[in-house]
């Protein structure tokens, strides 16, 4: 996926953030752009399989290949990744934290109450802006 499809896939499925880009300096847009890319995947893998050991797996590759890129590796050839690393370079591993926040989402339970939404707002949400 080049940056011009990232950005398309956040204009059609995040328009507020992709209105924020737009709003962002020119040189910051693809950091912007790369990032809420990366955040609709995130949300999206753990609801991809029915089954939660599968969704673990899914949010778990994505951990993987972040923590990859923190530590100097290039990502596979991928639509969001190869992008993602063009913009961040190894700032990307620091992206992990936002992938983890996700895991909550494999376990498909309700909140215990008012306090865990707040932390998974804070972890999620929050962590991305």
């Amino acid at each position: 996926m080049t940056l011009e499809a990232c950005t398309e896939a956040v204009r059609q499925q995040d328009p507020d953030r992709f209105g924020a880009v737009l709003a962002a300096a020119p040189e910051d847009r693809p950091a912007l752009i790369t990032l809420y890319a990366l955040n609709l995947e995130l949300a999206r893998a753990p609801f991809q399989s029915a089954e939660p050991m599968l969704a673990e797996m899914r949010l778990q590759w994505w951990i993987d290949r972040l923590d990859q890129m923190g530590q100097g590796t290039p990502p596979p050839l991928h639509d969001v990744l190869t992008p993602l690393w063009d913009a961040w370079g190894t700032g990307a591993g620091a992206l992990t934290a936002l992938a983890e926040a996700r895991r909550r989402d494999c376990e498909r339970q309700p909140f215990a109450g008012p306090d865990a939404v707040v932390a998974y707002v804070e972890a999620t949400a929050g962590t991305l802006m």
